[in-house]
Parts: C-alpha cells; sequence; structure tokens
C-alpha cells in the first residue's frame, strides 16, 4: 500500500505542475489577445474608464440637449449608479427634430429618454445578426452592427465605468405596442376596433387589494375599489398584444370588410339571442387575424397561420391601406382576408380513447386502449370495450363544447378484431376455424337545446379500416354536445362489445 501511496503522489505533483504551466499559457495568451483589443479600441481612455454615463454624456457637448432631458427625468442619477447600462444618445442636430409635445409632457418625456437606456453593456460586435433589447421604459429596440431601432450609430462602444454609450443620428421615439395602436385608431376599423373594446372587463385581483377582514367562512374581505385591473376577454381568447416581450402581425379589417366576414360565418354560431350570436361571429372573425411572428411587405406571404392554427388567405384579392411597425410587432390595415369556411367552421374529430365519462365506474376491467398498426403499417390508438360482467348498454361518453350551427355528416372508425375461439380437429371431426364475432353498438348525440339524436344500432364489420358513415345531425344552437357510443342491450360476452378509434363531425358547407 505504501507504494501505491508514493505512485499516486508524483502522478498528482506532475498533473499539478502540468496543470499550472497550461493555466500559465492560456493566462499569457488571454492577456495578449485582451492587451490587442484595447489597444485597438475605440475612444476609450483612462479618463474615460474612470467616468459613469452621466458624466460621460454631461462631457460631451454634441449631448447637451439630450442630457439637459436626462436630468429632468431624473436619469442622470440611474446613470451614475454602479448598476451597468448601454445608452445610444441622440446628437444635439437629432434632438432639434424631436416634437415639443413629447419634450413637454413629462410622462411622455421619460418614456422617450428611458426608450433611448438598456440594461447591461451591449457593444455593436455582439449585433452579428439584429438583437431585440428591453429599454428601461418596457419597449424593445433592435440593434445591428450599425443602427439602434433605424437610427445610424455615429460612433460605437464608448466606453464608462458603469456601461456603453453609443452616438446616434436620429432620436428614437417610442413605438406604441399593437393594443395601444388599436386604442388609438378613431378611422380605419372601426367595427372591428369597437367589438374588441367592448370586450374590456374589470376584475379584482385579490392579490392586489386591501384586506379588510375575514367572513364566516375564512375568506377575505376585500377593500371596494382596490386591486382593481382592467382586462379584456378578446386578448384573453387569442394572444396578449400589450405584451412587450412578444412580437406579432395584426390585422385590422376595414369596416366593409369586417361586415363580409362576420356575414360569412354568423349562422354558424346561432345561439339564443341575436347579440350573444354577432358576438361570437366577431370573435370567430377577430380571433384568427392575430399571427405570431413579424412578417413584412414584400416578403409578406400570401397565407399564414393564426395563434388558432386557421390559415389566413392574405393577399387574396385584398389590399393592404395602412401598416404601422408597433414596439411588438406589426399591423396591417387590410380591405380582407377572405377566410376559407371550410378553415373556420371546422371538422370536430373525437378521439375515442379520450373518453370524458363511462356509463359506470367499476368496469375498468372492461375497458382497453389498444396501440395497434392498419394494414399500410400506421399506428392508431383506439378503446375497445369488451369481456365478462360487462353491463348491457354499456357506453363511453364525450364532450365536445365548441360544435357549431350546422348540419353535420357523422363518421366513425372502428376495427372489430374479435374472432370465435375454432376447435381443433379431432378422430371423428375436421378443425372448426375461427370466425369474426359481430357485435352492434350505437352513436347517440345529446344537446341541451334539442331531443337526443339516435342513429340506431349499427353492425361493426370485421377488420374494416375505413371510416363509415352513421347519419347526419343537424346542431341548432352553437355549444355544447355530449356523445356517447353504446354497446348492444345484451350481457352475451363479446355481443356487447364497444369499438371506436375515432368519430368525424363533418361540416356540411356550401
Amino acid at each position: 500500500m505504501p507504494g501505491l501511496i508514493n505512485f499516486t503522489t508524483k502522478t498528482m505533483n506532475k498533473n499539478i505542475r502540468h496543470s499550472c504551466t497550461t493555466l500559465f499559457v492560456l493566462l499569457v495568451i488571454f492577456i495578449t489577445g485582451c492587451k490587442d483589443q484595447w489597444d485597438q479600441r475605440d475612444l476609450i481612455s483612462d479618463t474615460a474608464l474612470q467616468n459613469n454615463l452621466s458624466v460621460q454624456i454631461a462631457q460631451n457637448s454634441d449631448l447637451s440637449i439630450f442630457y439637459q432631458y436626462v436630468i429632468k427625468t431624473g436619469y442622470d442619477k440611474i446613470l451614475a449608479a454602479s448598476k451597468t447600462y448601454t445608452v445610444f444618445a441622440p446628437n444635439n442636430t437629432a434632438m432639434q427634430g424631436v416634437a415639443s409635445t413629447i419634450l413637454t409632457d413629462s410622462a411622455k418625456l421619460k418614456q422617450f429618454i428611458g426608450n433611448h437606456i438598456v440594461n447591461l453593456a451591449i457593444t455593436t460586435n455582439m449585433a452579428a445578426s439584429p438583437l431585440r433589447l428591453k429599454t428601461l421604459n418596457g419597449k424593445n429596440g433592435v440593434l445591428t452592427s450599425g443602427t439602434f431601432e433605424g437610427s445610424n450609430i455615429l460612433k460605437a462602444n464608448l466606453y464608462a465605468n458603469n456601461g456603453i454609450l453609443h452616438i446616434i443620428d436620429a432620436a428614437v421615439i417610442p413605438k406604441m405596442s399593437i393594443w395601444e395602436f388599436i386604442n388609438s385608431q378613431t378611422a380605419l376599423g372601426q367595427k372591428q376596433i369597437a367589438y374588441i373594446k367592448s370586450q374590456n372587463y374589470v376584475y379584482q385581483d385579490t392579490t392586489l387589494a386591501t384586506v379588510t377582514g375575514v367572513d364566516g367562512n375564512g375568506r377575505p374581505i376585500l377593500k371596494p375599489g382596490t386591486g382593481l385591473v382592467n382586462k379584456n376577454y378578446y386578448l384573453d381568447q387569442t394572444a396578449d398584444l400589450r405584451d412587450e416581450d412578444q412580437q406579432f402581425t395584426y390585422i385590422i379589417l376595414t369596416d366593409a370588410a369586417f361586415d363580409a366576414e362576420n356575414n360569412k360565418v354568423t349562422k354558424y354560431f346561432t345561439t339564443s339571442t341575436a347579440d350573444s350570436t354577432k358576438t361570437l361571429a366577431a370573435l370567430n372573425v377577430t380571433k384568427d387575424l392575430v399571427i405570431p411572428g413579424v412578417y413584412q411587405q414584400p416578403q409578406l406571404p400570401d397565407t399564414l397561420l393564426s395563434v388558432k392554427r386557421v390559415k389566413v388567405p392574405l393577399l387574396r384579392g385584398t389590399t393592404i391601406v395602412q401598416s404601422y411597425n408597433a414596439s411588438n410587432g406589426i399591423v396591417y390595415v387590410m380591405t380582407g382576408v377572405n377566410f376559407r369556411l371550410t378553415d373556420k367552421i371546422p371538422t370536430i374529430v373525437i378521439q375515442g380513447e379520450d373518453a370524458a365519462f363511462f356509463a359506470r365506474t367499476d368496469r375498468a376491467a372492461n375497458i382497453a386502449i389498444r396501440l395497434r398498426n392498419d394494414p399500410s403499417g400506421v399506428p392508431y390508438k383506439d378503446l375497445f370495450i369488451s369481456g365478462t360482467g360487462l353491463p348491457a348498454s354499456f357506453y363511453s361518453g364525450y364532450r365536445v363544447r365548441d360544435a357549431n350551427s350546422v348540419t353535420y355528416k357523422v363518421y366513425q372508425r372502428a376495427i372489430n378484431e374479435q374472432l370465435s375461439a375454432g376447435t381443433a380437429a379431432t378422430a371423428t371431426a375436421p378443425p372448426v376455424l375461427p370466425t369474426p364475432i359481430l357485435f352492434n353498438q350505437q352513436i347517440s348525440v345529446f344537446s341541451p337545446f334539442t331531443a337526443v339524436t339516435n342513429f340506431g344500432y349499427q353492425s361493426v364489420a370485421y377488420m374494416n379500416y375505413n371510416e363509415v358513415l352513421v347519419g347526419t345531425y343537424v346542431n341548432t344552437r352553437y355549444g355544447y354536445l355530449k356523445i356517447t357510443a353504446s354497446g348492444a342491450n345484451s350481457t352475451s360476452v363479446n355481443a356487447n362489445s364497444i369499438s371506436l378509434d375515432y368519430l368525424k363531425f363533418v361540416p356540411v358547407l356550401p
């Protein structure tokens, strides 16, 4: 054992000497590389590195107007702090072009100055590809190797002891978000905007409200008028167009186009009142006018996918009458989008294995989810219910929440693999080969507004992988449906089986 310890110690010493030598070489390379970079830095001096950004800006005569407003907004104190920032400072010529409505309004001025400051030290060589940088006013600005938000960088990478200063040739006016743009419009797209604004609501956030006590059930009593938050149902159901950290392409339709698209779909959203029908139709149109990502002209494709994965055929016989580059994307005001009914009124597909309920909860032993391949080798998953003890007329149940008011053709795919056991040959009788065991099942549709529709029991053919038309269902009211797949009214084993790969409700459209 002493020999082993001695060997290990020598080996360790050798490794340590080798590691130290390697570290020394790397350190020399690092220092040399840093020295080369340091010697080649643009406009860096020992004096500059002793000053913070606030002092750097103050000492540059070409930034005197900008610095005047930095002081007025209190950002001079922020830029003198130890935290690291990058400032894109407009020179005096650029500042002379800023509207007085911004410079004389304290809120707008603070937003404006904050639009030129970002957290962390960012140099132009970090922007080999465009970078989105969060500014102190909550917006995002795009930096390239030579521009910031389209303004040319005249002098780059001026170092201070708490960050980087860049001098630009044009002031960066804060852009509106898509949501701010929608709410600012008073001319184009007023019908669409009126619908969106009608979806505003206020709720009381219990985490923000003032608690004045506790009720008899132990729930907090909230002071009225506190913790109120402005919300919008349209944003809740589509995407948050206020979010500065996401990017969207948004379409506002002219009034004529909005009416045309609503008229196209209104009858498929029939409810108990004309007003709620109108609101549902408007949601169906507008929810697919939100597209993830930014698509600029002239690269704008003729078809995009909305946040709801619906095809948006933008440029088929339509015109862009206005566009706006927002802080979180782009807005197009258009004379139409020409949605296809087949995209707006979709086919409903119900997977058999996704049953929401069963006739009884104590028959798990009879219920199986099968993993199979069809004759072409395509995998599928289905529901199969069978076996001893299965009650008569057992069923699996499904819920659909957004069925349109339309006539549906109902199809099912149900695979029957049941075979009789057969018998082996005997001395006096030939073998009896297994034969298919057929069973019947029924699809039923329940609506809160109409009588149940039973399509009648139909035989499930042996090893048939095709869709089978079950029948036609007329849905008179938009909304909720309950659907069941029922076995035969029998307790005979295998006679009351249920098999379901999927149901498909295909709308009959013009």
